[in-house]
Formats: structure tokens, C-alpha cells, sequence
């Protein structure tokens, strides 16, 4: 409506200013004046193209998110906090108040230190985010679990002080979530939104291959020794392996990320992506975690439409 408002006083001044080059008559003159007056002003008029230039962005990513396309989590972000541009490209007051509130608006609702997890791996899966800023952030969720992990491990270091000096503290020591190996865990890594997607990629993985075993185990095994299969899966051997896995998975995949991140065809279609590359036997475990995550769409309006 905004962008039809505009396009008509564009037509409508030049026009009207021609009447004052043509003989008119005096009642002409005067209805010519009224006219005028209800028109906008020059100020008006570059207020107007400035905020249809501000919206029309966002006119454009809620038709997207909405249905019109689609949508799925993994590019929700990048989109999000793309819509607005540079500030610099306006110059009146009111289109700078109107950037400064939607700027606001937008990390409000998508705040870059505060991604709930499943967004945060889908994002991770598609190569075309590799370059996005927000993966050096800090990650709430992250730093969350790590400060509960200093205090676990102050906890066990201070009852260790407190046993007898010969006591082997590591036996006793609190088991902690498992992290990415590739990172030092003492001092604890920053906790990052890639140090976040990338230990939940970790330990999904040897969740992924727990299950399978378990599924084997109890295939080939009687139902009276199905108590054990727990503990016997949880061997040296097998988690030896799992985790040598998640580790050739994630330094597999961080060689991409800098060969063929940029690649804009991958952000549109990151499905495609993956299709080319799960034949690969080092990324075959995060090509089946990429293809649960990255067919989320990001709303359900649309099938509500339908519906």
C-alpha cells in the first residue's frame, strides 16, 4: 500500500504542476489549490521512499517465513539479520527511528548468543551459514553446561582433599558430559555457538551408534539377558570407536566448511549438499543426522492456510 501511495504522488505532481503552464480558469486555479494542499511535501515524499525501502525487506522475509517458500530453520538466522542492510543509506528521522526499532525488534526475537539447539545444528549442517559471525559468539546454553562442569569439578577436587592423600582421586572423579576431543578440556574451551553445535554433533553420533548396538544386540540375544545389554555396550572398545568416528566426522566436515562454505547455492538447497557428499564414509554419520534437521521448516503457517 505504501509502494501504490508513492507511485501515485510520483504521477500525480508532475502532473498537477502542469495545470499551472495551461490557461485556466480562476475556479480551475482554485480547486488546483485545494489539490495542492493535499499533497505531500518534498520531506514527506523522501520519508516515504526511505520506509518503503526499510519495509519492503521485511514485507519479503514475511512471506518467505510464512509460507511463500520453503522455510526451514537452518535459514531462519541468516535471513533474519540480513532484512535491514546497512543504516547509513538513510538520512531522515523517522526512517532511522523505524531501523533503530526493527534492529532492536530482530535480536529480541533472534538473539545470537541464545539459539535453541536444533536450530543451531540445522545451521551447523548447512554450509552456506559457515561464514555467518555468529559461530565465535558465546553460546548461553554452552556456558550454562561448562559452569555446571567447574562446578562438579571443584566439588570432586575439594572431597578429594579430604580423603586420604594416597586415594586415587581420578577413580572417584564425577563422569562429565562428553565434549569434543579435539579441544582442550582443562582450561575449558570458550564456550562458542560452534563449540555448542559441534558437542552435541559428538554426542549424537555415539548415541547413534549405542542404539544401532543395542538394536543388534537384542536381535541375536536371548530376552533374558537383555538386563545387561547396557553395560555391555558401554565397552572400552566400542566407545573407542564411536568416538574416533565423531571425531573424523567433525574434522571432515571443518575442512568443507572452509573449501565450500561460501558457495550461495548451498544455503538455498544445503539437502543437495549433502546428497553429494554422503557417500563418504567419514561424513555418513552427520549426513543422517543433516537430513533429520535441515527439512524443519521454520513455521507451520502455512499448512495451517491449507488446512
Amino acid at each position: 500500500m505504501v509502494v501504490r501511495a508513492f507511485d501515485v504522488i510520483t504521477v500525480l505532481r508532475p502532473a498537477a504542476e502542469e495545470l499551472l503552464k495551461l490557461k485556466s480558469t480562476k475556479e480551475e486555479m482554485t480547486k488546483y489549490q485545494e489539490f495542492k494542499k493535499n499533497l505531500l511535501s518534498e520531506e514527506e515524499v523522501d520519508v516515504l521512499q526511505e520506509v518503503t525501502k526499510l519495509l519492503c525487506p521485511a514485507a519479503k522475509f514475511t512471506h518467505w517465513i510464512g509460507g511463500s517458500g520453503y522455510s526451514t530453520i537452518s535459514q531462519v538466522y541468516a535471513l533474519a539479520h540480513n532484512i535491514l542492510g546497512a543504516s547509513d543509506v538513510y538520512k531522515t528521522g523517522p526512517a532511522i527511528a523505524l531501523y533503530e526499532v526493527l534492529e532492536s525488534f530482530i535480536k529480541l526475537a533472534w538473539p545470537e548468543d541464545d539459539i535453541p539447539d536444533a536450530m543451531l545444528l540445522a545451521m551447523y549442517f548447512n554450509p552456506g551459514c559457515s561464514k555467518l559471525n555468529i559461530w565465535g559468539l558465546e553460546n548461553a546454553h554452552q556456558a550454562t553446561e561448562q559452569a555446571a562442569e567447574r562446578a562438579a569439578k571443584r566439588a570432586t577436587e575439594d572431597a578429594a582433599v579430604r580423603r586420604d592423600a594416597d586415594q586415587d582421586s581420578d577413580q572417584e572423579r564425577l563422569q562429565l558430559p562428553l565434549q569434543i576431543p579435539l579441544e582442550d578440556r582443562y582450561p575449558i574451551p570458550r564456550p562458542t555457538n560452534r563449540l555448542r553445535a559441534e558437542t552435541l554433533i559428538y554426542r549424537a553420533i555415539i548415541q547413534m551408534h549405542a542404539d544401532k548396538e543395542i538394536a543388534r544386540m537384542r536381535s541375536t540375544m536371548n530376552t533374558t539377558n537383555n538386563n545387561n545389554l547396557n553395560n555391555d555396550v558401554n565397552n572400552a572398545i566400542s566407545m573407542k570407536f564411536w568416538k574416533v568416528d565423531a571425531d573424523c566426522a567433525l574434522m571432515a566436515y571443518r575442512a568443507l566448511w572452509s573449501d565450500e562454505g561460501v558457495d550461495p547455492a548451498w544455503f538455498d538447497d544445503p539437502v543437495a549438499f549433502w546428497k553429494s557428499k554422503e557417500s563418504l564414509p567419514t561424513l555418513t554419520s552427520l549426513a543422517t543426522l543433516a537430513r533429520m534437521l535441515l527439512t524443519i521448516q521454520a513455521t507451520s503457517s502455512e499448512a495451517e492456510r491449507l488446512f
